[in-house]
């Protein structure tokens, strides 16, 4: 998802953020999320960032 709390106050972003980590958990589904926002980092399991065109481990 691209920025899928982009356009949401906090109180909806955490709902869409808890629907994705259930969607994680209780289907199996990979869950992918562009972001800014620091507010799923504590939901991710693995982090990377775009860093000059290239993919690279967070926050190295």
């Amino acid at each position: 998802a691209d920025e899928p709390t982009g356009n949401l106050d906090s109180h909806n972003s955490c709902i869409v953020l808890e629907l994705l980590v259930r969607l994680n958990r209780e289907q199996g589904r990979t869950v992918i999320i562009a972001t800014h926002s620091g507010l799923a980092d504590e939901l991710a399991t693995i982090r990377i960032r775009l860093k000059d065109g290239s993919l690279v481990p967070y926050p190295g």
